[in-house]
């Protein structure tokens, strides 16, 4: 009966570790991905301050903005 709680103690502590060390991989791989993630942000990231394209103070269409206004939502705005 000892010799099966010996055994059966080992693999449990065996088991713990393994798992241990997979979580820590894990923890590991998900690290180096957020890494990886946040290097290839700097394609998307404006050149500028993101000004551009932004509505002027007063809500007008800013400089650069190269389209009419949006018609009216129903055929009663003008």
């Amino acid at each position: 009966m000892s010799y099966a709680v010996a055994v059966t103690s080992a693999a449990s502590i065996l088991a713990t570790g393994m798992l241990l060390i997979s979580v820590g991989n894990i923890i590991s791989d998900l690290n180096n991905l957020q890494l990886e993630i946040a290097d290839g942000m700097d394609d998307f990231k404006p050149g500028e301050d993101g000004s551009a394209g932004q509505p002027g103070a007063d809500g007008a269409p800013g400089d650069d903005a190269g389209y009419c206004a949006c018609p009216g939502r129903t055929m009663f705005e003008a």
